[in-house]
């Protein structure tokens, strides 16, 4: 009997050593998808000009991101980790100190905001004009219109 549930066991540990790394890889065997992104500053003062970069992750069957984004031209990669459902996503970046909840358009696109946690805006950064719309010694969280395309290849 006791020969028969050591048995047992080893071929349940032995099942368990194989089926573990074929369902893992079941997971991540989803398409890893690639956008050019744009962030235009809109507060607490709209700035020309905007930030270009990189986003790459993959959404697990369930759901869940994970990849990196890559602010242009060769900036640092930063982990990306959120999650998409029903063509809604949501993505933190660096840790969580950047936010971004975006709506997936009809042609792919992802359209929304983001919000740097943390992050005031520097008022010396700004034109002198500018900052004398703002209260002296006030912060502000820096937002942003986020923008990203689908990067085709081929």
């Amino acid at each position: 009997m006791i020969l028969r549930l050591k048995n047992a066991l080893l071929i349940g540990a032995a099942a368990a050593v194989v089926i573990a790394p074929v369902a893992a890889s079941a997971q991540t065997n989803q398409p890893v998808v690639s956008y050019s992104t744009t962030l235009s500053e809109t507060d607490p003062l709209s700035q020309t000009g905007f930030f270009p970069g990189t986003l790459q992750f993959v959404v697990s069957s369930g759901g869940i991101v994970s990849g990196w984004y890559r602010e242009a031209p060769q900036g640092n990669y930063v982990p990306v980790s959120g999650s998409c459902d029903q063509g809604r996503c949501w993505f933190t970046l660096d840790n969580g100190n950047f936010q971004i909840n975006a709506t997936r358009q009809s042609d792919g696109t992802l359209a929304g905001s983001a919000i740097a946690r943390g992050a005031v805006a520097e008022l010396d950064a700004y034109p002198q004009d500018a900052t004398s719309q703002l209260a002296q010694g006030a912060a502000f969280p820096m937002t942003f219109d986020f923008v990203a395309r689908p990067i085709t290849s081929g």
